[in-house]
């Protein structure tokens, strides 16, 4: 679903090569050499901690996205830093989701900025939101609403503006109950700065 991305003069492979960074539903970030034939691939990482999977549509009551639920929203990268951000959806056993903001090297596909930042339902703000499900702690309650790792669809591509890494939400095929989000990050330390 993520498009994949092109980024010129990269320092990778022993060299200064044009490259293609895609990612798959199945949570993993492959760097291509975007001229080479055939095709050269510098490095890959699967962003899947252990004991975990990637996500199923049948977890979340919609076929919208199928059938797995991975890195779903496009990623976004930044040459002065030569870094790659996006978001990648796992289960753990228990059926728990997570989502992860990530910072990869271009380089090599390190974790930079003390990355992966991992996004539970302890994120909460100030509201009143979806209530249709009690027995979910993904609705609103008490005056807070949560983020729900499982039910927020990260489908929209990341976008980066004055230093900050944006990241939004809606629905998996508005299966209740979730609520729409805008979260910013610091693009050099990966911290929270902004919620909507």
């Amino acid at each position: 679903y993520a498009q994949p991305l092109w980024i010129p003069k990269v320092s990778i492979g022993g060299g200064t090569h044009n490259v293609i960074v895609a990612v798959s539903m199945r949570d993993t970030v492959y760097a291509f050499d975007a001229d080479k034939s055939p095709c050269t691939t510098y490095w890959s990482k699967t962003l899947i901690p252990s004991g975990e999977t990637f996500g199923s549509f049948s977890d979340v009551g919609s076929g919208d996205i199928y059938p797995d639920i991975g890195i779903l929203g496009t990623p976004v990268i930044v040459p002065s830093s030569n870094t790659v951000y996006l978001v990648a959806k796992t289960k753990d056993s228990t059926g728990l989701y997570h989502q992860r903001l990530h910072a990869l090297s271009l380089a090599d596909g390190s974790e930079k900025f003390g990355g992966p930042i991992n996004l539970t339902d302890s994120i909460t703000v100030a509201g009143t939101g979806d209530t249709g499900d009690s027995s979910s702690s993904c609705t609103s309650s008490s005056g807070q609403v949560p983020f729900c790792p499982l039910r927020e669809n990260q489908r929209a591509a990341l976008a980066l503006n004055g230093g900050v890494v944006y990241v939004v939400w809606g629905s998996h095929g508005d299966q209740p109950p979730y609520h729409g989000w805008v979260m910013g990050f610091s693009a050099s330390t990966l911290a929270r700065v902004s919620t909507f």
